[in-house]
């Protein structure tokens, strides 16, 4: 699923953000010039382009010298719009931004798409094409992450397209389109073949403006590259990412102070505090590596169970099959120790037994003594 989009009002990670906000898209006041009528169902949408629409028909008329009073201007049906969705009524919120959606506002065909999509998959793509083509990053954005991956039974993957709308967005600075472009391109995904440094330049735009995956992609890029001074920027990247909270940068850490590359001096503490802290962030890769350490006893103390723990938790994400590996391993061994254990006591008991029934009976004079008395 495409990453979620910018906006004050949450949607789902997958169906992008509501945009609220008026600021450099859309039109200041009264209308834009012309119409679109974008999935209407049947009438006469009296504009010039028609997308998505079902039934009914489409003329140009001439737009009147003066509007009347009382017409809706696309930011008063924009505002309608994002009101009523605030208030939980989402056909209210839907049938202003189909208003202003019909006057060329691009944010409220944005919006419109994400409140269908559900429901209208294909006509969302239509709606998200339309604002794209007004200039809006966020559409460019949203039909580049959605043609790029494709739907069934609504839409086909289009990667050389999606690649061309992404860029765009890209273009004017959208951090998750540029993190999108350098996946691409990096990946070969809608090109003819991998471009490193074009990814390396997008993920560098995106890490600038906060993107944490983009700058983990960025450390990974520099710590593989064979030009020095790019190798040693790989720890810096991954401490960005890192100080933002994500746990594979911290592991990357651990690893490049284990080894001293990447821009990072060898150092042992450091290796087991960014590892501890990847731990700490839930990564399978760093709780195998810890367990392994615990036990060796390197560098911690040794202990058995604690491993054991960081390895079930390890093998329940899933990530690969060492860390099962290891916890059959630990078990089998415990199998055999206390096979063995039970099995050296079993012999004690049988050498104690033996011994007492090869014991001669003696007793003393004066014992046998006492004992003639009694009888």
């Amino acid at each position: 699923s495409p990453p979620a989009l910018d906006g004050s009002l949450n949607r789902s990670a997958a169906r992008g953000h509501l945009s609220t906000s008026m600021a450099a898209i859309g039109s200041t006041g009264g209308s834009t010039g012309g119409s679109i009528a974008i999935g209407s169902t049947g009438g006469s949408t009296g504009g010039s382009i028609a997308i998505g629409s079902t039934g009914g028909s489409t003329r140009t008329r001439t737009k009147p010298p003066h509007p009347h009073p009382h017409a809706s201007t696309p930011i008063a049906s924009f505002n309608a719009g994002v009101a009523a969705f605030k208030r939980g009524d989402r056909a209210e919120a839907a049938r202003h931004f189909e208003e202003a959606a019909a006057k060329r506002h691009p944010k409220a065909i944005h919006n419109l798409a994400l409140i269908v999509e559900e429901e209208q998959p294909a006509r969302a793509v239509e709606l998200y094409r339309a604002a794209a083509a007004l200039g809006m990053a966020e559409a460019q954005y949203a039909l580049g992450a959605r043609l790029k991956e494709g739907l069934e039974g609504a839409y086909y993957p289009n990667p050389t397209e999606a690649l061309e709308h992404l860029a765009r967005a890209a273009g004017k600075g959208h951090a998750k389109a540029n993190y999108a472009v350098g996946c691409m391109l990096e990946s070969g995904t809608g090109v003819p073949a991998p471009d490193i440094p074009g990814a390396q330049r997008h993920f560098e735009v995106a890490a600038a403006a906060g993107d944490v995956k983009a700058a983990v992609n960025l450390g990974r890029l520099c710590e593989k590259s064979e030009v020095a001074h790019l190798h040693g920027q790989a720890a810096k990247w991954y401490a960005r990412a890192s100080e933002a909270g994500d746990p594979t940068a911290a592991f990357n850490l651990s690893m490049l102070h284990a080894s001293g590359t990447g821009g990072a001096p060898k150092a042992p503490l450091k290796e087991l505090e960014f590892l501890r802290l990847a731990v700490a962030r839930g990564s399978p890769r760093a709780q195998y590596n810890l367990a392994t350490k615990m036990l060796r006893g390197e560098g911690v103390p040794r202990d058995e169970e604690g491993a054991l723990k960081l390895l079930e938790a390890a093998d329940a994400a899933g990530v690969d099959d060492k860390s099962a590996r290891m916890i059959r391993r630990i078990m089998r061994a415990r199998k055999e120790r206390a096979h063995a254990a039970a099995e050296e006591e079993r012999v004690r008991r049988e050498r104690e037994a033996a011994a007492e029934e090869a014991e001669p009976e003696t007793t003393t004079p004066t014992e046998a003594a006492i004992e003639r008395v009694r009888a």
